[in-house]
């Protein structure tokens, strides 16, 4: 065997390249491990390009809305905002009609939404709104109706919502055997919010015995709980 101090120079320092190559190469693999890792993580950060759920169809938030005490001289402090449609103004209605529904060239009198328009339900008429996103805690509603004054008239004031949790359904009924323009008290809407904290609503209104309703401003109170 050599001994010759420049061959054991040389195989050392090529055992010791050896050593620094290998490390390379382990902390390259490490490396790469711990970042693909982490980027399934980064990529599911909420808000940072996220898919929505899959099989819903409800939304996950509400657009926001401006709410002001409408109904202050009342002696209602709550906040309201007006349903989409609901002040009948325009020409034209939103809300899907049956027959017996019209527009008619009349306001509620307290000009709560300024306006010159309102709903006219007749015998056997019908009419739904618009679908309404609504949050948790959007719980009641409250409408202005001119009552016929016709002994056994109602008007029927149907609020259905509708989540991932199912369909809930209530009826309310208005007499109307006293005539002239009223505020309707409190109309409970159901709770059928789901884990996403939102529902659908529409709203729908029917005539039942004889005599003609008048609807005007139908307002959500956004923050009632019963």
């Amino acid at each position: 065997m050599s001994h010759d101090p420049t061959l054991r120079t040389a195989a050392s320092a090529a055992r010791a390249a050896l050593r620094t190559l290998s490390a390379v190469l382990v902390a390259l693999v490490v490396l790469g491990g711990v970042t693909g890792a982490l980027t399934p993580a980064a990529a599911a950060a909420p808000g940072v390009g996220t898919a929505p759920r899959v099989g819903t169809t409800e939304p996950t938030t509400c657009p926001r809305r401006a709410v002001e005490p409408l109904l202050a001289a009342f002696d209602d402090p709550s906040l309201y905002y007006v349903a989409p449609g609901g002040s009948f103004e325009g020409g034209s209605t939103s809300w899907m009609a049956a027959s017996g529904v019209r527009l008619v060239a009349e306001n509620e009198p307290w000009q709560i939404e300024p306006g010159t328009r309102s709903l006219a339900v007749g015998p056997g008429g019908r009419t739904t709104s618009p679908q309404l996103c609504l949050e948790q805690g959007e719980e009641s509603m409250r409408l202005f109706v001119k009552a016929p004054g016709r002994p056994g008239s109602r008007l029927a004031v149907t609020t259905t919502t509708q989540s991932a949790r199912g369909t809930r359904t209530t009826t309310t009924l208005i007499d109307g055997s006293r005539a002239g323009w009223l505020l309707t008290p409190p109309v409970k809407i159901p709770d059928t919010t789901a884990g996403s904290g939102v529902q659908l609503l529409r709203i729908s209104l029917s005539t039942r015995g004889p005599g003609t309703f008048l609807v005007d401003d139908v307002l959500i109170d956004p923050w009632r709980i019963f």
